[in-house]
């Protein structure tokens, strides 16, 4: 069996097992998702082989993908960005593997909307609703490496920026998982910095 079949069936039966425990053939929640990623991130057998870091671009590319869960692997090089982007109604979670990112959300105040940065570092997860909006980058030199998962799994998403008092979106992407060699789904598209 080819080394990328076994790690899909054993990412696939990582998978299952939360979505038994939780119970749900629709959905996960962003605390079943952040157990989830908590769990593939302790077993680097899973996703250590399909780090791919690119000069210059962010990669990413889908793990597992199935009726409940998208679960997909981004690896960052300095000053790449997702840009401020929602998740088409999916709730979701991301982990840093390894480097920090910086995680950027609207705020709004007396001022009108604004962004408020924070700093990811390696081990920590989060967990956030079907509402949110941000953008993800890596700001530092070392490049970085991250797990992201999404419940119901991703079919869109919507791009915005800042427009005075207010977050404008500017367009929205359809999100399609390709097959790649084996049985991994990949999605693996590099994104110019």
């Amino acid at each position: 069996m080819l080394n990328d079949e076994l790690g899909t069936r054993d990412i696939e039966s990582v998978v299952r097992q939360a979505e038994r425990d939780c119970r749900s053939s629709v959905s996960l929640s962003p605390r079943a998702l952040a157990e989830l990623l908590d769990t593939v991130a302790l077993q680097p057998a899973l996703w250590e082989p399909r780090v791919r870091h690119e000069p210059a671009v962010r990669w990413y590319g889908s793990l597992y993908r199935d009726d409940v869960v998208d679960l997909w692997l981004l690896t960052w090089q300095q000053d790449n960005s997702t840009d401020l982007h929602d998740h088409g109604g999916s709730g979701g979670a991301f982990r840093v593997l390894s480097g920090a990112l910086a995680e950027d959300r609207p705020v709004s105040g007396r001022g009108g909307t604004s962004l408020a940065r924070s700093r990811r570092s390696v081990g920590q997860t989060v967990a956030f609703g079907p509402r949110l909006v941000h953008d993800v980058h890596n700001v530092e030199v070392q490049p970085a490496v991250s797990l992201h998962v999404y419940s119901p799994p991703l079919t869109s998403m919507t791009y915005y920026k800042l427009a005075g008092e207010r977050l404008a979106p500017r367009f929205t992407e359809p999100v399609e998982v390709r097959s790649g060699a084996g049985r991994l789904p990949e999605r693996a598209v590099t994104v110019d910095a």
